[in-house]
């Protein structure tokens, strides 16, 4: 994330401190829990063990296949999420 991104996107989610893009860098090159793409945006899901917390990042992949992060969400509730999308899915 640019500088620029990191002082926009702090401003939305003041939740996601030093160590939340810490757990980012080193989960980007893991299998995530849940994957939803759309178009080059990604929708990443993770767990972390350590803090017991659920992660969303949201990812873009140029066409030199070159990953942005675009924004980072934690909280308990988006395995709800994942478990909406899935099913959502599912139905189509």
């Amino acid at each position: 994330m640019s500088e620029e991104t990191l002082a926009q996107h702090f401003l939305k989610h003041s939740e996601i401190i030093a160590n939340d893009y810490y757990f980012v860098l080193k989960s980007l090159d893991k299998k995530p829990l849940a994957n939803f793409e759309s178009g080059k945006n990604n929708q990443l899901f993770y767990y972390d063990n350590s803090e017991k917390i659920y992660y969303r990042i949201a990812i873009k992949v140029t066409k030199y296949n070159e990953i942005f992060v675009k924004s980072v969400v934690k909280g308990d509730n988006l395995i709800k999420e994942i478990k909406n999308k899935q099913r959502t899915l599912q139905e189509s």
